[in-house]
């Protein structure tokens, strides 16, 4: 499930006051993320993702994804099982002059897509519920 949310980042936007924006998802693992930064932002727009009250990209606090004419990725696995099933975009831009668009993006499996021992684990055990298998 792919997930792509703009982030509209207003000119002159503290830190300390942040535009937020809930991306609202379903429940899987997070195995890649993406903030793409256009031409112009200078590294100037910044951007952090929040899970539950803590900040989770980067993972490191008080730090935050900025740039110029690029996209940072990277693939992950961050589990998003327990409702409500939604990251927290902040994003802030003291330094700029005009306001500028981030695109944060979000893609997303059920866990047993990335974690193939599971799917075989109930094969076999479904295997042996047929055949009357028991152990």
């Amino acid at each position: 499930m792919e997930y792509e949310f703009p982030i509209l980042v207003t000119a002159g936007k503290p830190q300390a006051e942040p535009s937020e924006t809930v991306c609202k998802l379903t429940k899987g693992i997070v195995h890649h993320y993406g903030i793409q930064f256009l031409q112009g932002c200078n590294g100037l727009v910044f951007v952090a993702i929040d899970h539950g009250g803590h900040q989770a990209f980067p993972i490191n606090r008080d730090h935050a994804f900025s740039g110029n004419d690029v996209v940072i990725g990277k693939e992950t696995f961050y589990p998003l099982e327990v409702e409500p099933y939604e990251l927290k975009v902040r994003a802030w831009s003291p330094d700029c002059s005009y306001e500028h668009t981030v695109t944060v993006r979000f893609d997303l499996l059920p866990r047993e897509h990335l974690e193939p021992q599971t799917i075989l684990t109930k094969a076999i055990q479904s295997m042996a519920r047929l055949l009357g298998v028991k152990g």
